[in-house]
């Protein structure tokens, strides 16, 4: 079972972007954290377009009569899509 839930993506987005609005963070400290800042948002895409291909691929499977194990963490996405679609 996954440790890491999308939630827990989300609280790491907004914590980078609380510590980059420090108004009074300058020079290196501020080089670093916007560096910082940047690879959690490349590795946050990463980790959500993975989410969406798992996702379609558990949607495809739903809508083709298949039923998988989907994973709590997916749930909530696949029925949006359903209320959506």
């Amino acid at each position: 079972m996954a440790r890491n839930k999308i939630e827990d993506l989300n609280n790491h987005l907004f914590a980078a972007l609380e510590r980059l609005n420090d108004e009074d963070m300058e020079g290196d400290k501020l080089t670093e954290e916007i560096e910082r800042a940047k690879a959690i948002a490349h590795i946050g895409s990463k980790v959500i377009d993975a989410m969406k291909v798992q996702s379609d691929l558990f949607q495809s499977m739903i809508e083709n009569g298949y039923r998988p194990q989907v994973p709590e963490q997916f749930k909530n996405m696949l029925e949006e899509k359903n209320i959506n679609s």
